[in-house]
């Protein structure tokens, strides 16, 4: 992977998101109090802010933790506080970066062996530090560091990548720089050469490669963990939209109602009047349910969407950076966060329709006194189709009376509490793709329904509900002959018609007189 990736955040939105607290509104980076700790949200505070959260000592010690960003719970593991919540020492880098970009004043001569005081006109990459003229020069014919990379202060301002701001980090044990990487599972840290002949040696079960090589991979799998996440983050945004236009649907839904209602109520002259008002307000009130079920489903596909986002950027930015130690550290905690946010389930449909709601008008003229008690009211219905049930009870065999049950859900899968019959139509689809309606032989007001049905011709069945005209649920069976063994190969060559009765209701079924 490039060393050089580009930054595509501006500076104000980097020093907003990555290096300000956002408890305190302090640095982020001051390497003795203000270290940012990075929560497994991905969220960071600062050390101060951290350690006021978590009070009290053994027993009575913090469990818990909640991110003042997302107010997401995060369980405390660790006694030490850089155990539990890691620091992310990428964000120095990013601080210069931005400090340089923003800095109008002269930049002071950072070379520990200037001591002229001149003002910086370049930076060593490799060094990370600013250099003088004079200093620039004593770099370049040193043997040591004639082979190190040179920017001028005007190319920094111009850059867009952190290759020349990157801080090397040291072994806390040894001093050392940290070059290699040790894959042992009670490891997986960048080392350096010292701890690689001390504790990390590989007579002992350590194996050990390049940490840049190591960072390389993790960067490449980092990667593509990212483009799941962003091909999720597009289908939550999706979903955001068909939710707000199911929002925009009940508005326009409302005000048709509405009209419907006042259409029919004016018919009713003061008889009605106070039935009017009624209605209005079941409407509203079921409208007012439905908008906060779909502006919940829309908050939480809001804060699903902002935590990808938030994660996509963090680790946006920790692959710009070119601190392999840092990056190596930071990658573990993102990874795991990634996995969360991978498997973090959501519904992939409205649990809401604006459809689901009628107001019946039919006969609202006739027999006025039932009408008003019993017929005229705002009906509606949350069914979320992908938890719809049909149930196939035993095999089904041809010529022989076949039972399915339905069972319809919202979208906290409890069984519907209205009677949907109404609005319901069931109906099968035969191996000829015939298409027939099914009559209900029961329902009852807990979502569940009855239908039985008769089946002519051996095959593939498939049985669709419609709500109001929209499909909430279908399912595909197999129909055997009566000996049990399916075969397709009939053919239909006479039909006659018989009426039956099932559980006390007339169906009128077709029989078709088949032969091989």
């Amino acid at each position: 992977m490039e060393s050089d990736r580009p930054l595509r955040f501006s500076s104000n939105e980097i020093e907003a998101e990555f290096l300000t607290c956002p408890v305190c509104k302090g640095n982020l980076v001051n390497r003795d109090t203000s270290r940012a700790h990075l929560l497994p949200c991905l969220h960071a505070i600062c050390k101060s802010c951290l350690l006021i959260n978590i009070r009290g000592e053994g027993q009575n010690r913090t469990q818990k933790i909640n991110c003042v960003v997302c107010g997401e719970g995060h369980d405390l593991k660790s006694s030490n506080v850089k155990d539990a919540f890691p620091v992310d020492n990428t964000r120095p880098d990013l601080w210069e970066y931005i400090q340089t970009k923003k800095t109008t004043a002269a930049i002071d001569c950072a070379s520990v062996n200037c001591n002229n005081g001149k003002n910086a006109t370049a930076r060593c990459v490799d060094c990370a530090e600013f250099l003088c003229d004079d200093c620039t020069l004593a770099h370049q014919r040193n043997s040591k560091t004639s082979h190190h990379g040179i920017l001028d202060i005007s190319e920094l301002k111009e850059t867009e990548n952190l290759k020349a701001f990157h801080k090397p980090l040291a072994c806390s044990l040894h001093g050392e720089p940290l070059l290699c990487y040790c894959l042992k599972v009670s490891c997986q840290k960048p080392v350096c050469f010292m701890c690689v002949l001390t504790s990390c040696k590989e007579s002992e079960g350590h194996t050990i490669i390049s940490l840049e090589e190591t960072v390389a991979q993790l960067k490449l799998d980092l990667e593509q963990q990212m483009k799941t996440l962003g091909t999720k983050k597009h289908e939550i945004q999706k979903v955001g939209t068909l939710v707000e236009r199911e929002v925009e649907k009940l508005e326009e839904r409302k005000e048709m109602l509405e009209s419907d209602i006042d259409s029919t109520i004016d018919g009713m002259i003061i008889m009605l009047e106070s039935k009017r008002a009624e209605l209005k307000t079941t409407l509203r009130k079921k409208i007012d349910n439905k908008r906060q079920h779909l502006n919940e489903q829309k908050k939480s596909l809001d804060g699903k969407g902002a935590s990808i986002s938030q994660g996509l950027r963090l680790a946006e930015t920790a692959l710009c950076s070119t601190n392999n130690a840092a990056f190596s550290q930071l990658e573990n905690p993102i990874r795991k966060r990634f996995d969360r946010l991978e498997h973090d389930p959501f519904d992939r449909k409205p649990h809401e329709r604006a459809a689901q709601i009628k107001f019946d008008t039919l006969n609202a003229k006739q027999a006025l006194q039932k009408i008003l008690n019993e017929s005229v009211e705002v009906w509606s219905t949350s069914v979320f189709p992908p938890f719809t049930t049909i149930e196939i009870y035993g095999e089904p065999r041809e010529n022989t009376l076949a039972k399915i049950s339905i069972c319809l859900h919202d979208y906290q899968k409890h069984p519907v509490d209205q009677d949907v019959s109404a609005g319901l139509k069931i109906f099968i689809v035969d191996p000829s793709e015939k298409k027939m309606e099914l009559q209900l032989t029961k329902g009852n007001l807990s979502g569940d329904l009855l239908v039985s049905y008769v089946p002519f011709s051996t095959g593939k069945h498939e049985i669709s509900v419609e709500l109001l005209g929209e499909d909430v649920g279908r399912k595909a069976f197999i129909v055997d002959c009566a000996d049990g063994k399916n075969t397709q190969s009939r053919i239909a060559v006479k039909t006659s018609r018989t009426e039956i009765q099932a559980d006390g209701v007339s169906l009128l079924t077709a029989r078709f007189q088949i032969q091989m």
